[in-house]
């Protein structure tokens, strides 16, 4: 780790930690912008640092953090208009991750999110979509996995599930994801619920994993961890009860043992042994990805190989079967991509629609569907590599 890489990590531990942050002259702070930025932590990192910012950054750090302040009232504002549009409508939702936790955070304005998440039944989900729609959002995305809508850059996912067959490891996740409405109840506010706190802590510690297999991890999402643990009656021998029905407890444990490592909070249960290489290794990693895996090459691939790695099948079919996926997309994947519009509720016209596909792709995206078949190519080199890193994960 480097001396900004350090002064990093302190900075974060001191926000969560209610501590202020000892100055520091002898720093390259456009490293520290640039850290900042990726893992979405600018107004942290003001807040902690204002009174020694260098002439040079104080402005733009100042801006970014007005900026967050922005958009977290505009945030509350929509989100209310949301919860009473579906309250009115009776429709039973809860919200998760970032809209949830923020709470939490010594400042909740700081704790800045992607986009937010609303789950509904499924049965619900066309309704709370045109409660969306009269409200004047637009629909941006809206396939079998997820509904996207976008309103004064306020981005919101609505749900129908807590995980998806990609995210999970085996039917058990997926069981244990998907029973989220069990550990809800109602909070009182028109149709909205809240999860139990222990159930939401697990699904955090679930969605961390993805990010970690999948896209990438930043430091926030550790961060959310630590909150929940501090401020929430957590069911502990539950949580570790979950944890080893999914074999994910040697999983856990080194996410709490990180956890100790950079923000001094200990979980109940207890931290793996880390050793130094790995501390170092899973430090660099977190830096690397930002916030949604920004520079991790690997990731890029990470569906792939975690495809190939899990099949039973041999791996020359499962890769045959990969490449058919990429070139002949199957009805319910296409029907709701914007190009393919005229296909919704015409089956009939799949193949016109890959024929448009393959078109449309070699005239204007061709580096993105080269990418596609060549990750069907990975060698067995890169994907043993992939899996011996994860498996120091407990993955």
């Amino acid at each position: 780790m480097t001396n900004e890489q350090r002064f990093f990590v302190q900075i974060l531990s001191d926000h969560l930690n209610g501590r202020k942050s000892e100055a520091r002259h002898d720093l390259d702070w456009d490293a520290l912008l640039c850290y900042a930025n990726n893992h979405q932590v600018s107004g942290m990192l003001f807040q902690q640092c204002a009174a020694f910012l260098p002439e040079s950054v104080a402005p733009i750090l100042r801006k970014r953090h007005a900026s967050e302040l922005f958009y977290y009232f505009n945030r509350e504002k929509l989100f209310k208009q949301i919860a009473d549009a579906l309250s009115a409508a009776e429709i039973p939702f809860f919200s998760v991750k970032g809209l949830e936790v923020a709470r939490f955070y010594p400042v909740p304005a700081l704790r800045t999110m992607g986009d937010c998440d609303i789950v509904v039944h499924a049965p619900d989900r066309e309704r709370a979509h045109e409660c969306l729609m009269a409200l004047g959002f637009e629909n941006k995305q809206r396939n079998d996995l997820e509904w996207m809508y976008l309103k004064n850059n306020m981005l919101v996912e609505l749900h129908a599930h807590m995980l998806y067959d990609e995210a999970a490891n085996s039917q058990a996740d997926q069981a244990a994801a998907d029973s989220a409405w069990s550990h809800a109840h109602p909070t009182g506010e028109g149709s909205r619920y809240e999860l139990d706190w222990s159930f939401h802590f697990f699904f955090l510690l679930m969605h961390l994993k993805k990010h970690l297999i999948h896209s990438g991890v930043g430091f926030r999402q550790f961060m959310d961890l630590v909150v929940v643990m501090r401020c929430c009656e957590l069911d502990w021998p539950w949580i570790e009860q979950q944890l080893r029905q999914l074999d994910l407890l040697p999983y856990a444990r080194i996410v709490f043992a990180l956890l100790e490592r950079w923000f001094g909070v200990s979980a109940p249960l207890k931290g793996a042994n880390l050793t130094e290489v790995f501390y170092d290794e899973a430090t660099e990693k977190v830096f690397a990805n930002g916030i949604f895996g920004f520079s991790d090459e690997e990731n890029q691939d990470a569906a792939q190989m975690r495809r190939l790695a899990s099949s039973e099948r041999p791996r020359w079919l499962t890769r045959g079967a990969y490449l058919a996926g990429v070139m002949f997309p199957r009805y319910r994947d296409m029907r709701y991509v914007p190009q393919y519009k005229f296909l919704d509720g015409r089956p009939w016209l799949l193949p016109a629609a890959w024929l448009y596909r393959y078109i449309f792709v070699l005239r204007n995206k061709k580096s993105t569907g080269d990418h596609a078949i060549a990750a069907t190519f990975i060698p067995d080199e890169k994907l043993a590599a992939r899996q011996q890193e994860l498996a120091k994960w407990g993955l």
